[in-house]
C-alpha cells in the first residue's frame, strides 16, 4: 500500500459512513454481496452507508474519492475476485484501520495471516445469513466497527 494511499488516523466519532462496500459490479460474486448488503443495511441511515463504484479511476491512477471513503468508513465489505485471494482491496481497507469484513477465498485455510475475529471477519460467499449475522453484530448491535 502506497504511503499516499494512507490519510493518517481518523477517528471513529469523525467516521461519516458505518459500512461501506466499494467493489465495482463487474462479477457475480461482487454483484451478490453489493445486492447482499444493499438489502441488510435498509435499516441504517442513507447518509451513513456507502453502497457501490466510487468512481471509474482505475490502479495506474490513485483515487482521492476512493481513499477518503476508506478513512472516513467504520466498517468496509470487501470481496475477492474470482480465482483471488487478497486482491488489493482487501489490503487497501486493512489499512485505513477500519473493521474489514471479507469472504473466506479458497486458499484461506492458513489465512494468510489474517484472524477471524481479530484483524477482519470472515463471511462465507453466497450465504446471505453469514453477513446478516455479521451486520446484526456489528452494526444493529451497536459496535460498528469494535
Amino acid at each position: 500500500v502506497l504511503d499516499r494511499y494512507f490519510m493518517g488516523p481518523v477517528s471513529w466519532e469523525k467516521r461519516k459512513f458505518i459500512v461501506s462496500c466499494s467493489v465495482r459490479p463487474s462479477s457475480t460474486s461482487r454483484v451478490w454481496v453489493l445486492d447482499a448488503m444493499t438489502k441488510l443495511t435498509k435499516g441504517v441511515d442513507a447518509d451513513r452507508v456507502f453502497m457501490g463504484q466510487v468512481n471509474d479511476m482505475s490502479r495506474d491512477s490513485v483515487s482521492d474519492a476512493y481513499f477518503t471513503l476508506l478513512s472516513h468508513s467504520q466498517i468496509i465489505v470487501t470481496v475477492n475476485p474470482p480465482s483471488w485471494e487478497g486482491d488489493h482491496r482487501l489490503w487497501e481497507a486493512l489499512a485505513s484501520g477500519a473493521m474489514v469484513v471479507v469472504d473466506r477465498a479458497s486458499g484461506w485455510e492458513n489465512g494468510f495471516g489474517l484472524v477471524d475475529g481479530w484483524n477482519c471477519v470472515f463471511y462465507d460467499m453466497w450465504d446471505e445469513g453469514s453477513l446478516m449475522e455479521i451486520m446484526r453484530i456489528y452494526v444493529f448491535g451497536g459496535d460498528a466497527g469494535r
